[in-house]
């Protein structure tokens, strides 16, 4: 999944009534971005959590509104943006490219206007993401959604549930290529899901150090001293640690 370098990530009581919670921290996981909360939406994500930067809105944190007026792109997941989150609706996040998830169909676009929109339960739909950005996605994934959104397109009765799929479509039309990476190649384009790096040591550059072998929390990290050292890949949690702990520059990431 390709994000934006200021991605952020806001949370509302859609992923708590979806019990979504697991899910929701696992997406945070891959994709990397920090997240606040509506004021219903607080226990969706601890308040421990080193991703958890606080509450938004008019009774929330100095730091999250003032991101919220600053981030490329927004991730609402199941937020209706009410009044008390979006006090003057027609400025929020104006610079950013936002998508909405929501099971309601009329939340979208009702306070904010969106760029894109996923209509489904918060729990599935991240459910999904997941799958997809762990490499663990199927080509028959994408033919499901697409038969569904055709489906629904093709049987609705009224203009609005004909036009629900519609950025489900537009994201398979342009943006394939990328599902495809990700499922077929088990490869993220922009180097953002971490389950899909392949992390390698360069032998010209290593100094057999060892410092990222003994700072390695899965023990994947094998050699004697002042030899290069190799790292099991299946043993390989993708954390990203060696290369922090490297100085000489010679772990490389495959992205």
């Amino acid at each position: 999944m390709t994000l934006a370098a200021g991605s952020w990530s806001m949370i509302g009581q859609g992923a708590i009534l979806g019990n979504a919670e697991a899910e929701l921290r696992a997406f945070l996981d891959r994709s990397g971005m920090p997240a606040a909360s509506t004021l219903l939406g607080l226990s969706a994500l601890p308040s421990d959590d080193p991703r958890n930067v606080g509450m938004l809105g008019m009774h929330g944190n100095y730091g999250p509104n003032i991101r919220n007026q600053e981030c490329d792109l927004l991730i609402a997941v199941g937020c209706r943006f009410s009044d008390r989150v979006a006090t003057s609706p027609k400025t929020f996040a104006k610079q950013a490219k936002i998508v909405q998830i929501d099971i309601d169909r009329s939340e979208i676009d009702k306070n904010v206007q969106t760029d894109h929109h996923i209509i489904g339960d918060a729990c599935r739909v991240l459910e999904l993401l997941n799958k997809i950005t762990d490499g663990k996605g199927t080509m028959e994934d994408l033919d499901t959604l697409r038969d569904l959104a055709d489906m629904i397109e093709n049987t609705a009765l009224c203009g609005l549930g004909k036009s629900a799929p519609k950025p489900v479509i537009s994201t398979l039309n342009a943006f394939r290529d990328e599902y495809v990476a990700h499922i077929r190649d088990r490869r993220c384009p922009a180097g953002v899901c971490s389950k899909l790096r392949v992390y390698s040591i360069d032998p010209a550059k290593c100094k057999g150090c060892s410092k990222c072998a003994r700072n390695c929390p899965a023990s994947a990290i094998h050699g004697t001293l002042k030899s290069p050292y190799t790292i099991d890949q299946d043993a390989c949690i993708r954390c990203g640690s060696c290369v922090e702990q490297c100085a000489f520059g010679a772990i490389t990431v495959e992205k």
